[in-house]
């Protein structure tokens, strides 16, 4: 990880030639964690470990998702720094088959292109994510998928493949760990209801569990974590329109380097991508309009 001071003159042009080779990665690793079917219901459920984790950082409950505010379009978006419109990616394509990327490539992708060697975990309770959203390449050994098969695992399972790999890394670049059941429990129950509330609750513990493994491990440290989901819902247990309750979503950021004197105000979610391509040092592509939050990050002197 380039220092500050390196990271300032990369950018104002000031460094040698050879510096093109460099990567100015103001963090050491991004840990990203998604969870599905939240929209902004983490503002008013129990959620002490969400609380704890990111009482330091930034929050935002209007990060807005694309139309149509479902899993697939707003987790690609995300992904690639792409609207709906440019990727058009449904449940149902992804569940059958891989999306054919074409020239777009996701924060994966360019997170195993520029660091070739350094491990990538992708461990997501959906195998449509890990199997049909990212263009990760059978060459790339060093990025893990879980599940690797074409089954969904459940969040348990999910929490125990992210801390087994996690006992197994000296350090890794780009981990996300993504789990369904608030989403799930918001079709059957109706989102805001109990029955969806309690599943945030649950996962909020799973997360908790997750986080303090990467404290244990040191990982925390010189790191950014990002917590987002992928659109909201209604009370009869519907989603897809461009409501309040189902477009309004949380970002949650945390981590060394954040601007104390700013907060995050409206963005898309589409942004992320230029997160965490900021965050690692990575290209912000031509393909992508995807922007980081104006002020989000303190200035590099």
């Amino acid at each position: 990880m380039l220092g500050l001071a390196a990271a300032a003159a990369f950018r104002a042009g000031n460094m040698p030639a050879q510096a093109e080779e460099w990567r100015v990665s103001p963090y050491a690793r991004v840990i990203w964690i998604g969870v599905d079917g939240v929209g902004t219901f983490f503002r008013d459920t129990d959620t002490p470990n969400f609380d704890r984790i990111f009482q330091n950082g930034k929050i935002t409950w209007n990060c807005i998702a694309p139309e149509p505010t479902v899993s697939a379009p707003g987790w690609c978006s995300m992904f690639y720094g792409v609207p709906f419109s440019v990727h058009g990616v449904t449940n149902e394509m992804v569940e059958v088959q891989p999306f054919n990327s074409g020239p777009l490539k996701s924060v994966f992708r360019q997170t195993s292109d520029a660091y070739p060697g350094e491990a990538v975990g992708v461990f997501c309770t959906w195998y449509a994510i890990g199997s049909g959203m990212l263009d990760v390449r059978p060459e790339d050994a060093e990025v893990t998928i879980y599940p690797a098969a074409r089954t969904n695992a459940n969040s348990e399972q999910t929490l125990a493949a992210a801390v087994s790999w996690l006992q197994e890394q000296s350090d890794f670049k780009l981990l996300f760990f993504y789990l369904e059941d608030p989403d799930n429990a918001g079709h059957a129950y109706g989102y805001g209801s109990p029955g969806h509330r309690a599943a945030i609750s649950r996962v909020d513990g799973l997360i908790g569990a997750f986080y303090d493994e990467l404290e244990e491990k040191g990982f925390l440290e010189d790191a950014l974590i990002l917590l987002s989901t992928d659109h909201g819902g209604m009370p009869e247990g519907t989603h897809g329109g461009g409501s309040a309750a189902e477009s309004h979503c949380v970002f949650a950021v945390q981590g060394e380097g954040l601007n104390p004197n700013t907060e995050i105000g409206s963005m898309e979610l589409k942004d992320i991508a230029a997160v965490v391509r900021y965050a690692l040092g990575l290209e912000q592509p031509d393909f992508s309009d995807a922007a980081v939050p104006e002020g989000l990050f303190a200035p590099l002197n």
